[in-house]
């Protein structure tokens, strides 16, 4: 398995800054894994159940720039 695993290129640094409202309306919470569908339909705050969500995405978003990989679902 290690020996599949490859260092990303050099490139300039990912920075995404955005509220959660507009990184919620450009994204979709399908990508989300069942874990993480669960916790968040956990919180009861609307607030936090959308700054929860929002983040995943982005560590999604980010990670798919980086690797140069298209976002999939997790299940």
């Amino acid at each position: 398995m290690l020996a599949r695993l490859r260092r990303a290129p050099a490139r300039r640094p990912l920075v995404v800054v955005a509220t959660p409202t507009e990184v919620l309306a450009d994204s979709d919470a399908g990508l989300l894994g069942a874990a993480e569908r669960r916790r968040s339909a956990s919180l009861r705050d609307p607030a936090d159940r959308a700054a929860y969500v929002a983040a995943h995405l982005l560590v999604r978003r980010c990670a798919a720039a980086l690797s140069g990989c298209l976002l999939y679902t997790s299940d």
